[in-house]
């Protein structure tokens, strides 16, 4: 097969296969669910696109664009035997089979293989994202972040008996943006930091988090990391509603959702539905997220710039470091 007769194959089902939950959005239209910031599936044209970033096309470009994988991988991939097969069964059969979930297809979770390696983390979180070494030491050592093979960031959800039911990929090239959960994934048990305090801080994602608490040390607030820290994996409130029912000492709920038109109207959603159990209120940034400020700060202060960058610039020791913790 050539590149015209891969990117011939049944987007649609090739996603299904996958594991992607496929929600029904108009005629021909679909959103795969566990893609945050909204990608969006045209069966009748087969080709994607997703409107925060403002790309798209075909199977290939899907690939690379959330996989992570180049142009040579992406046709390796797709010439597996399976997906020959299936086309050719298609083709002479001359139907597309048609199959549209509204709810959750039930498939196993396995997390990414680990690299022996952090460095692209590392790199990635601190020096790219300006998280905070100690903040990112502390959830590699938690066993809350790893690096896969794909040299992607992986953030882990555990349950309260500390069973792995959750994990989000972030890739850490700057270059080639990919953000996903991972199959099988269930999102009641996000990315999350556990507490010792009454409040718990939510956010939309693994990195506002970390920025957020980044900004406290920055600001001499370090006393409010004891509280709880979660992550929603997007703005459903799935992942904050089982975190309420597990740790019922929780009283006081701060939502850090993104300053924009989805952020704030599910910060609104949020409070409608729990105000009358829990104290809420809301943080909202003044740029669109927490690490947008990260930056901003980082990129005002030069001193302060510098002695972070002198600080960490031997990724190398720091790998080392945090393996010696995690032994």
């Amino acid at each position: 097969m050539n590149k015209l007769d891969l990117n011939s194959i049944d987007l649609k089902q090739f996603l299904i296969n996958e594991g992607y939950t496929l929600l029904k959005q108009g005629a021909n239209e679909y959103k795969v669910r566990e893609i945050k910031g909204g990608c969006f599936v045209n069966s009748d044209k087969n080709i994607w696109h997703s409107f925060s970033d403002n790309t798209g096309g075909g199977i290939i470009q899907f690939l690379d664009h959330y996989n992570g994988m180049d142009f040579k991988k992406a046709i390796n991939y797709l010439m597996q035997e399976k997906y020959i097969d299936e086309e050719k069964r298609l083709k002479k059969d001359k139907v597309f089979v048609k199959r549209e979930l509204t709810e959750e297809k039930q498939v196993d979770f396995k997390l990414p293989e680990k690299d022996t390696t952090m460095k692209n983390t590392f790199a990635y979180l601190i020096k790219t994202r300006g998280i905070d070494d100690r903040v990112v030491k502390y959830f590699v050592k938690e066993g809350l972040i790893y690096q896969s093979i794909r040299h992607n960031a992986v953030f882990i959800g555990k349950d309260k008996d500390g069973i792995v039911k959750y994990a989000m990929q972030k890739g850490t090239n700057a270059y080639r943006k990919f953000a996903g959960e991972v199959r099988g994934s269930k999102k009641e048990f996000s990315f999350h930091k556990a507490g010792k305090t009454d409040k718990l801080y939510v956010f939309e994602a693994p990195i506002d988090l970390m920025s957020y608490q980044t900004l406290l040390i920055r600001h001499g607030y370090k006393d409010r990391l004891e509280a709880h820290y979660l992550s929603l994996g997007g703005v459903s409130d799935k992942a904050l509603e089982r975190y309420l029912e597990d740790n019922t000492e929780i009283k006081k709920v701060v939502l850090c959702l993104d300053n924009d038109k989805v952020g704030n109207e599910n910060s609104l959603k949020i409070y409608n539905k729990y105000r009358d159990k829990f104290e809420i209120t809301r943080h909202q940034p003044r740029l669109k997220d927490f690490n947008e400020i990260l930056l901003d700060e980082l990129g005002k202060n030069k001193e302060k710039v510098t002695e972070k960058e002198n600080k960490i610039d031997n990724i190398n020791e720091m790998h080392e470091e945090v393996l010696e913790l995690i032994r």
